[in-house]
């Protein structure tokens, strides 16, 4: 079994556990035991090497993330759920991708180097996600509004000066 799916087993086994222990309070047990279902049935489906389970299980593990918003659960459990189930989505991929590429030279190589991006990548989106959650900026509404049209604007220039072709 390569590094990257034992990663990937692992990823969504942290992620289950997380997300049931999370949802384990008086009144939403029933979805603890759905959610521990569900996981270790993508575990299992994974395990098969089935590449089709990653999109469902991303969007089901997104879905029951989501829904812990309304529960009265720490916000950082929600964000490293949600990072932990954005990785094994890209981990799935990424081992789709190669399996139908065929014969691959230097195969664990390029798993360690996609490996080592997603880490920095997730790492980051923790310690940005962290940040967040910490900080507390009040802005009113008409602040938010130009702040998003600035956005808009200035998302909307840079994929225009990427587009064009230097002469």
């Amino acid at each position: 079994m390569s590094l990257a799916k034992n990663i990937l087993l692992l990823i969504i086994l942290i992620m289950t556990c997380i997300l049931a222990i999370c949802y384990y309070s008086p009144g939403t047990v029933p979805w603890s035991f759905l959610i521990t279902f569900l996981g270790l049935l993508w575990l299992f489906i994974q395990w098969r090497g089935r590449t089709w389970s990653g999109t469902i299980g991303f969007i089901v593990f997104s879905g029951a993330i989501i829904r812990t918003v309304y529960l009265d659960i720490p916000s950082g459990w929600l964000l490293a759920c949600m990072v932990l189930n954005l990785s094994a989505w890209d981990i799935d991929r990424f081992i789709a991708r190669v399996r139908r590429a065929g014969e691959v030279e230097r195969l664990e190589d390029m798993e360690f180097a996609h490996l080592m991006r997603l880490a920095s990548v997730a790492a980051a989106g923790l310690v940005l996600g962290s940040i967040t959650l910490l900080v507390k900026i009040r802005l009113s509404f008409g602040w938010m509004l130009f702040l998003s049209a600035c956005l808009v604007f200035i998302v909307s220039w840079l994929f225009d000066l990427l587009k064009k072709k230097p002469a």
